[in-house]
């Protein structure tokens, strides 16, 4: 190998390397600061992929760790009425791609909520509050707030390795990575729309849940009528 080809994959390495530390960088900043991490990116004009990224790794790994822990208690019930019966191998071949299905089905549902959450806080803070952000941006901003479910997937793993010992501590982890969550997607629409924090609160918390709230009573009430009409 040449001199300069020599000198081009060191400086590829490089390279890659400094992309991985700013990565490793702005995850950290998503906890600490990411007020300042947003107003960069949003000068910065990132693209989807990084927050695309994110989303797929924390809540497909999450998904994961739920199915590993119900697989878990299901092996834990049949290898004990098997025991109980005398049967062996009672154990059912259903339950370990059950980790691969709540990985699917936790990706599939946080991309959903990550459109309908983003899009009703844009209508919010762009139409009612007169914010001057655009959808697309806070979109990508949103996509950051998958960082604190590394919290969740702690507590995940704390109960998987003991479930009665490691509750409290997990509750209290699953709890901060709520509260973290919302925090940073108040300051996504703060940052992405320009708008106060208490108008950016309402945006990304009040008004989705009025919401999500007034579209579950709507449904609840479809189906009891629905139900009540077979019933007559």
């Amino acid at each position: 190998m040449t001199f300069t080809e020599n000198r081009l994959v060191k400086m590829k390495k490089e390279k890659t390397y400094s992309k991985f530390i700013g990565f490793v960088s702005r995850l950290g900043e998503t906890f600490l600061e990411p007020g300042k991490m947003f107003e960069r990116l949003i000068a910065e004009k990132k693209g989807f992929l990084e927050p695309l990224v994110l989303v797929l790794i924390f809540h497909g790994v999450q998904g994961a760790l739920i199915g590993s822990l119900i697989a878990k208690i299901i092996i834990t019930i049949f290898a004990f009425l098997g025991s109980l019966l005398g049967i062996q191998n009672a154990i059912p071949s259903f339950v370990f791609v059950i980790p691969v299905i709540t990985a699917i089905v936790g990706i599939i549902c946080t991309l959903l909520l990550w459109v309908i959450l983003a899009g009703i806080a844009h209508i919010i803070a762009k139409y009612i509050f007169k914010g001057v952000g655009s959808f697309t941006q806070l979109f990508k901003l949103y996509g950051y707030a998958s960082v604190p479910n590394i919290l969740a997937i702690f507590a995940t793993l704390l109960m998987g390795v003991d479930f009665f010992a490691f509750l409290g501590y997990s509750l209290v982890l699953c709890f901060a990575s709520i509260f973290w969550v919302v925090l940073i997607m108040v300051v996504a629409v703060e940052k992405s729309h320009q708008i106060d924090p208490g108008k950016a609160f309402i945006s990304a918390f009040i008004g989705p849940i009025v919401i999500l709230l007034i579209l579950l009573a709507f449904a609840g009430l479809f189906l009891s009528m629905l139900f009540g009409g077979i019933s007559l």
